[in-house]
């Protein structure tokens, strides 16, 4: 499942550390200002590309890999339901029942869940109807879609990333 982790770069994760670090230096007086701060990303890297698509075979590739990990059932289906939805994670860990017509096929985002904070609909497919059938079946009275350990609570978003690796 590595494979298929977005990461980003060695040496940004590395200055985001060292900024971290001099803010709590900082913070705590023990510098008087973060030499970081001012560091313009333009000399640490180039911004890639994000315009490349999965290929078929990879994505054969992925949910192959997926379905045949030893990760619980949910994450699969949630992961498998990004791909299908195209949605963000937030959007799928927030996601509540009654956000849901099954009837119509349809997946209503609120506000409140959208990064844009404007509502839109998700059209589902029949596949995508199905595995989210299959997890209102393991959420059991839940109201959410992805319940956490807590029942009142939804999974995290980092749950998602943490079954990717």
């Amino acid at each position: 499942m590595k494979n298929y982790i977005l990461t980003m770069s060695w040496d940004l994760w590395v200055i985001g550390c060292l900024k971290r670090l001099f803010d709590y230096a900082q913070a705590k007086t023990l510098v008087e200002q973060n030499p970081i701060a001012s560091l313009p990303t333009r000399f640490i890297t180039t911004q890639e590309s994000r315009d490349r698509a999965l290929e078929p075979a990879e994505i054969r590739t992925f949910l192959v890999e997926l379905y045949q990990s030893n990760i619980a059932r949910r994450n699969k289906l949630a992961l498998h339901l990004l791909l299908l939805t195209l949605t963000r994670k937030g959007e799928l860990t927030q996601a509540r029942w009654e956000h849901f017509h099954f009837d119509g096929g349809e997946w209503l985002i609120p506000p409140e869940n959208s990064k844009t904070e404007k509502p839109h609909v998700v059209y589902l497919s029949r596949q995508a109807t199905e595995l989210f059938r299959e997890l209102h079946g393991l959420a059991g009275d839940s109201e959410w879609v992805l319940p956490g350990r807590v029942s009142h609570q939804p999974i995290s978003p980092m749950t998602l990333n943490a079954a990717m690796t």
